[in-house]
């Protein structure tokens, strides 16, 4: 039989373990050889040992009836246990080759078939988990062309899943047209095994004609012998949302990063120890640097070098115990040019609270520190000015506070001179002449002492420690015989003559006497007018005041009494700059000087924190500096 020699002649080239058997019209199998030396499915058809759902024997017989019934081959699988208990399948053809003959070709498929339901178990779990993520499953049979949408697919893109024809072109054709070239690069590239999986992130037009951004992941589930790719299942995910929320992220770091570039202040961010990692073109332009020149440490070596102690010193307790960087310093430009720079910063923290970097501005304050320079030569030809004026006023008290005690002196020298001429001094009338001379001209010494020193500056004298009714006499001396010669009462109140206080003598000198020399002018023409100083202590302080019998300061003109060339005086008669310029005084000793808006006269009160009244002669504390002197 021609076909049964070429049957057995398959049967002896086939790599994969088959088998051909024979059966008799009686029913009876013969077994006609095989290419392994295992037996096929187990067991030899023959023997009929084989166990499944009916015996092997019985299957073929049945099937082989039927084949040449038909005339024609018959294939089927077989599923059986073998002697040594393993599942094993089977696929068997039966071939009619004559009246009442079949040929039997059995192979042993069971490591295929394990292969394929181990590929299609994967694909179902993708499908399921892909389910349950509320995802659009696609399916695709590469090798047909066959292409499974499933209903969230669909509906994803607005569409039912009649209206979505069941092709790949329904995907292509709502791909932006800008990514479909490079998608199914992607696509290729998975195909080539260079990656694990397809992941892409592209537009697909929705049925309105909007954009949506879908995140696409597929694997290919099922590969050919030689290594193509035949079937490939993966999943869509909306992802629009997220991408416009990323875009808008995008966006606004855009923005914030032009507006830094734009920013007329220079901002810079550093990492906790304070080395650079950006800054912006103003901070370039303030400090003279480029960026490359500041990253890092760099921008510490264009510090001042008077200033490295105090940035280093805020940076470390900025870091340690936190609160905002706020610092004055200097820039020096490698053009040799000083920046004056306000530096602020705020601490930039992990989701713990821990500090990570910082971000700042530097304002450059050159021109305001030169302005502030200029209005601070101003402010002081002012003070000037002013004391200069109030000498003017003084001038004729002065005269007599020197003539009185130099008439005393020169009408003693002349006693003295008569008596010698005609031999009656005695010894005794002498030594008086001569002491009285002494005290006079100590008299005469202290007024022209106080004298010289009202007329200085005296700015950045550092606080002595005085005797208040002696610094209160030097005060008084300048304007006493004014006072007293207009019939005005003058008095004096202190805590003990003795009592002691560490002062600015030479700016609280001018600022008293300037309250003295406006309260004169206020009670002139007055009955009964008075004018009284006092000083007390307050805490660790001192407190004077000066008071009048005035009527006291009308309450809409209060809000303006310290301002710079306000007066009520007629014109010509008043600068309108002592009330300022003392009030200024007063706050850079660290004080304050205001109108007590509650006495029942004019009262003006001079508080100096930290003046450390104490009594006697002992002495007393200097005051802390931190405190009786303004920052």
């Amino acid at each position: 039989m021609p076909e049964l020699v070429s049957l057995l002649h398959l049967v002896g080239e086939s790599s994969s373990p088959i088998g051909a058997f024979k059966i008799e019209e009686g029913g009876a199998l013969e077994e006609l050889g095989r290419n392994h030396d295992a037996e096929t499915c187990g067991q030899s058809p023959a023997r009929g040992e084989l166990v499944g759902a009916e015996s092997l024997p019985v299957l073929l017989k049945r099937l082989g009836q039927d084949s040449l019934t038909a005339g024609q081959a018959r294939t089927f699988e077989h599923r059986c246990a073998a002697s040594d208990g393993a599942q094993r399948c089977c696929q068997v053809t039966v071939q009619p080759v004559g009246p009442g003959r079949c040929l039997w070709l059995a192979a042993d498929i069971t490591r295929q078939k394990s292969e394929e339901v181990s590929r299609l178990t994967h694909a179902e779990r993708l499908g399921y988990a892909v389910h349950g993520m509320n995802d659009g499953i696609w399916d695709w049979r590469v090798d047909t062309g066959e292409v499974y949408f499933s209903p969230r697919w669909c509906e994803m893109l607005g569409y039912t899943s009649a209206e979505v024809p069941q092709q790949l072109s329904s995907w292509s054709d709502h791909v932006h047209p800008d990514d479909i070239a490079w998608v199914l690069a992607e696509v290729q590239r998975h195909f080539r095994g260079e990656t694990e999986r397809y992941e892409t992130t592209h537009r697909m037009r929705n049925k309105s004609g909007e954009w949506l951004w879908i995140l696409d992941r597929g694997e290919v589930v099922l590969w050919s012998s030689e290594g193509k790719p035949l079937r490939m299942v993966g999943a869509h995910t909306d992802v629009t949302p997220q991408k416009r929320i990323e875009q808008q992220l995008q966006e606004q770091e855009r923005r914030t990063a032009a507006l830094m570039q734009l920013a007329p202040v220079g901002i810079y961010h550093s990492d906790r120890s304070g080395r650079c990692l950006y800054v912006n073109e103003a901070w370039c332009a303030i400090t003279g640097l480029t960026p490359e020149e500041a990253f890092g440490s760099g921008w510490v070596r264009s510090l001042h070098p008077d200033d490295l102690d105090a940035v280093f010193a805020e940076w470390r307790r900025f870091v340690v115990e936190g609160g905002p960087f706020h610092l004055g310093f200097r820039f020096l430009a490698p053009d040799g040019a000083l920046r004056h720079v306000i530096s602020r910063a705020s601490r930039l923290t992990d989701e713990h609270g821990v500090m990570i970097g910082a971000i700042g501005t530097v304002l450059d304050v050159t021109s305001e520190h030169v302005q502030e320079e200029a209005l601070t030569a101003q402010r002081a030809q002012m003070t000037a000015s002013a004391r200069l004026a109030a000498l003017g006023e003084m001038a004729g008290g002065l005269a007599h506070e020197l003539n009185t005690p130099l008439a005393v002196m020169s009408l003693t020298v002349e006693q003295l001179q008569a008596q010698t001429s005609a031999g009656t001094v005695s010894q005794e009338r002498l030594n008086r002449g001569l002491a009285r001379l002494e005290s006079t001209l100590g008299r005469v010494t202290r007024i022209i002492k106080s004298l010289r020193s009202f007329a200085r500056d005296g700015e950045g004298d550092a606080p002595e420690e005085v005797v208040l009714g002696g610094f209160t006499e030097d005060v008084l001396s300048f304007c006493r015989e004014r006072i007293l010669n207009h019939g005005v009462r003058l008095n004096v109140r202190l805590p003990e003559p003795t009592a002691r206080a560490w002062l600015s003598t030479t700016q609280l000198a001018q600022v008293l006497l300037n309250l003295l020399n406006n309260a004169h002018d206020a009670v002139l023409g007055q009955e009964m007018a008075w004018i009284e100083v006092s000083a007390e202590g307050v805490g660790d302080g001192v407190r004077f005041a000066v008071s009048d019998s005035g009527p006291g300061v009308p309450e809409s003109l209060r809000e303006r009494i310290f301002e710079p060339f306000f007066t009520t005086r007629a014109v010509g008669q008043g600068t309108g700059l002592g009330l300022p310029i003392s009030k200024g005084l007063v706050e850079r000793m660290g004080g304050s000087l205001r109108l007590d808006a509650g006495a029942p006269h004019t009262r003006f009160v001079v508080e100096l924190p930290g003046a450390s009244l104490r009594a006697g002669y002992g002495g007393c504390t200097p005051p802390d500096p931190s405190v009786s002197t303004p920052p």
